[in-house]
């Protein structure tokens, strides 16, 4: 029988540990909520959740325990070149009419856009995620997202079919 040895820690619930912990539970609870667009790979032993939370962790700021992070910051794909080329129109009860701008497009194959929403109670949510592989008009990749009428971030991702990653984990 093997045990892990567990020596007796105390826990002094310093300022820095009770900002780390803030910043990984914020992270675990995000992690959480993006799983089903989550489309950052496993690298050997390390799983896709806790890619995407070492490679967020930087974002985090945390003060007197209470951690934030900016959505727009979020990084849910391996290559995070968030994209701020492109255009969303919202109309009173109509869904969110998202596409790129005519010079964002580059080569890409496909474009991933994420709503991710904040409600009331500042909880935070994929609203609606979308797979576009049709481009529009000089390669707008247009779509709709459903709008709820809270606050939301929208986050664009181009993908490109040179890298060999397959997108089907995303199931959107």
């Amino acid at each position: 029988i093997i045990r892990q040895y567990n020596p007796i820690v105390s826990n002094p619930r310093t300022a820095a540990q009770t900002d780390n912990r803030a910043k990984l539970k914020l992270l675990s609870q995000l992690a959480a909520v993006v799983a089903p667009v989550l489309a950052i790979s496993r690298r050997g032993a390390v799983s896709s959740r806790n890619r995407f939370t070492s490679v967020n962790y930087p974002s985090v700021s945390a003060a007197e325990g209470v951690a934030d992070i900016k959505l727009e910051d979020l990084q849910i794909t391996d290559s995070h070149v968030g994209m701020a080329d492109f255009n969303v129109s919202r109309e009173a009860g109509q869904p969110l009419a998202v596409r790129l701008d005519t010079n964002a497009s580059g080569s890409f194959t496909r474009v991933v856009y994420v709503l991710v929403e904040v409600n009331e109670k500042k909880e935070i949510r994929v609203a609606d995620s979308k797979v576009v592989s049709e481009a529009g008009d000089a390669g707008t990749f247009p779509t709709n997202l459903t709008d709820t009428g809270n606050d939301c971030v929208i986050l664009a991702y181009g993908m490109s079919d040179v890298n060999g990653r397959a997108t089907a984990v995303l199931g959107n």
